[in-house]
């Protein structure tokens, strides 16, 4: 299972991220130094010790934490730097861990809604593998059987971890993470889930620093790097040189051409009232409702729209492999080894 795990996951996931930071700020609220409760968290997983263990030799030799995620490159996000090195900034470390691990508790729900609309069209296609595959093993035996089923899906597996291999890879340098942060945003439907989950991460973390007191054009920038894709965050950086010059956070951010107008507005009325942290959380709050209702409602139909033309596809395309079997093993060879192995079936199954 680690195997698997490690095969198809090559850094901590987001479930094991969420846990990761909870463990933390726990440490640290506790009365630990970061150094001790980094040795402390390190000693609860080989994973985790494979992530905290360069981290926690750096701040060692007397690095801030947060420019130690810098320079441990591909296994931070922007995010997650961002948000620490505000906690680092304002005085408030454990809150920003506590930040972190309910942003990742948040994606690994994103994730749990996604399998389950993916899950099912999933199985329906894996049995209509193994369904249409039966005259396979009624003309070739058990061999002919294996082979049309295990090394498809074998080959699937092994291209999904290859697949996972390279995306983290592309993820830990500048043109490759540019170039799948602009695909991952032209993909129909989830080019804009993506940017809701983006957004809603954006707003949440500039909620965080503003609150914390770090200054406005900081608390920008930083936040900027929370949106976790490298071009909504060039564009969201936009925003920064209108802030500094001393223009309102809702034109700075309407510049951008990103948020929605009922965010803006939201803004807006939280600058007036004095409670912009309020209104920039609730928005938060909203984007993220959207998501999880859109990976309920409208990715489970979606899938299944998707699966039925595939279904077909490799039904047809089975038909298409068969016929000539049947047509060269000739009507004698089926009566005497395809209907002597039903019929040897079906006396067994009556025995039983």
């Amino acid at each position: 299972m680690r195997f698997v795990q490690d095969l198809f996951f090559p850094t901590l996931t987001a479930r094991e991220r969420a846990e990761l930071y909870a463990r933390l700020r726990d440490l640290i609220d506790s009365g630990l130094t970061l150094q001790a409760a980094m040795q402390r968290a390190v000693g609860s997983g080989d994973r985790n010790a494979r992530l905290l263990g360069p981290l926690r030799e750096l701040v060692a030799e007397g690095a801030a934490i947060s420019v130690a995620m810098e320079q441990v490159v591909g296994d931070f996000s922007p995010l997650e730097q961002g948000l620490v090195a505000a906690g680092e900034e304002s005085g408030r470390l454990p809150e920003a861990f506590g930040r972190l691990s309910e942003h990742f508790e948040r994606l690994d729900g994103y994730g749990k809604l996604a399998v389950q609309g993916v899950a099912p069209p999933a199985i329906a296609l894996i049995l209509a593998i193994f369904a249409f595959s039966i005259p396979n093993f009624l003309l070739g035996g058990i061999a002919s059987y294996l082979n049309a089923t295990v090394v498809p899906l074998g080959g699937l597996a092994i291209v999904l971890a290859i697949l996972s291999r390279v995306l983290h890879a592309a993820g830990q340098h500048g043109a490759p993470r540019l170039l799948l942060h602009r695909f991952v945003l032209a993909v129909p439907f989830f080019g804009s889930l993506f940017r809701q989950v983006a957004l809603a991460s954006y707003c949440d973390a500039l909620a965080a620093l503003w609150g914390a007191g770090v200054p406005a054009p900081r608390s920008f920038e930083l936040a900027a790097g929370a949106a976790g894709n490298t071009v909504i965050a060039a564009r969201l950086l936009e925003a920064v040189p209108l802030v500094a010059s001393g223009s309102s956070v809702e034109k700075a951010l309407a510049s951008t051409r990103l948020l929605p107008p009922e965010v803006l507005d939201a803004i807006a009325v939280g600058e007036e009232t004095g409670r912009l942290e309020h209104g920039l959380q609730r928005m938060a709050t909203t984007m993220q409702r959207k998501v999880e209702a859109r990976l309920q409602n409208t990715l489970p139909s979606l899938c299944r729209a998707l699966a039925v033309p595939i279904v077909v596809f490799y039904v047809f395309f089975k038909l298409w492999t068969l016929i000539p079997l049947f047509v060269a093993k000739g009507s004698s060879y089926v009566e005497e080894n395809v209907l002597t192995r039903i019929s040897r079936i079906l006396d067994r199954l009556l025995k039983k």
